[in-house]
């Protein structure tokens, strides 16, 4: 591994297209990259966004820790109120 990617502060946490995104090292000391998935609460490999985060641009926001876990928050939340609405409408013809 080169010595640019060992140097690099892990984890680094942002918003990337308005999702929260994290690059971290991987145990056997890689990077990966992790999307946040709101609708199931869960992470999901998202190597495609790597080039976002170490050739950053405007659609990449770099967060603390603390506000990408507010974000995360926030995004979960809004995806519970839309499950709830979804289930709410139902079948009209019932």
């Amino acid at each position: 591994m080169s010595g640019a990617w060992n140097d690099m502060q892990l984890p680094r946490y942002c918003i990337i297209y308005n999702k929260a995104v994290k690059m971290v090292r991987t145990p056997d000391g890689g990077i990966s990259v992790l999307a946040y998935v709101p609708e199931e609460d869960r992470f999901e490999r998202a190597l495609g966004l790597l080039h976002r985060i170490v050739f950053a641009g405007s659609e990449t926001d770099f967060v603390s820790e603390q506000e990408f876990e507010a974000y995360m928050a926030q995004q979960r939340a809004e995806a519970q109120a839309k499950r709830q609405d979804d289930q709410g409408k139902g079948d009209p013809d019932i």
